[in-house]
């Protein structure tokens, strides 16, 4: 399987060990994503973001600005995004991005390099916007994600099925003298996922 190589708008550079991996990786189509920042603007001015995806690592790739190429509706202007995360089989990108309107929230999405299919994890819009939903990681078949979802608006650590049903907290705020066990199960390629607070 091609892993997925992932860039910020920090000016890192793609790298791997040596020259065979490079090769390796330059062969088999690696694909990867970054944030294009504008260079007349300041990185917090979140307007001039880009998420840009390309299919290989060569200079003749073609290049895809995702969010609006495959979004429009949603993100037909200006957005930011955030948390950039590659999946460990490197075929899927998981982010968190905000369209910037006065109603919306930061919300997890992810793109499947091979199908070029994007879609937002949660898909019903008042689950989505009951927080905001932002450093996405996968473990498993779940994803783990940060969120201020809730009545008091603090952020704490949920967990979800990777297609954004069974949203469960798995942080709470706990009385002083109160101990908590949490335990992550996630058996790999067997579908075996389970949280459990004590």
């Amino acid at each position: 399987l091609a892993t997925a190589a992932l860039l910020s708008a920090c000016g890192d550079e793609l790298t791997v060990d040596d020259g065979e991996q490079q090769e390796q990786a330059i062969a088999e189509s690696t694909a990867f994503a970054y944030v294009s920042t504008a260079a007349n603007s300041n990185e917090s001015n979140s307007a001039s973001k880009q998420l840009m995806v390309r299919n290989s690592i060569t200079s003749s790739a073609a290049e895809i600005e995702i969010l609006t190429a495959f979004n429009n509706e949603e993100f037909s202007a200006e957005y930011d995004v955030q948390n950039l995360t590659i999946s460990q089989d490197g075929e899927t990108l998981l982010f968190s991005a905000n369209n910037l309107q006065a109603d919306s929230s930061w919300n997890l999405f992810q793109y499947h390099f091979k199908s070029q299919k994007l879609q937002r994890i949660i898909s019903d819009d008042n689950i989505a916007n009951q927080g905001n939903d932002t450093h996405g990681i996968y473990s498993g078949n779940l994803i783990l994600f940060s969120s201020d979802r809730g009545p008091t608006n603090e952020v704490r650590l949920f967990a979800m099925e990777s297609d954004g049903s069974s949203i469960i907290e798995i942080t709470q705020q706990l009385e002083t003298n109160t101990t908590t066990k949490i335990s992550l199960l996630n058996v790999p390629n067997t579908g075996i996922n389970s949280i459990t607070l004590e």
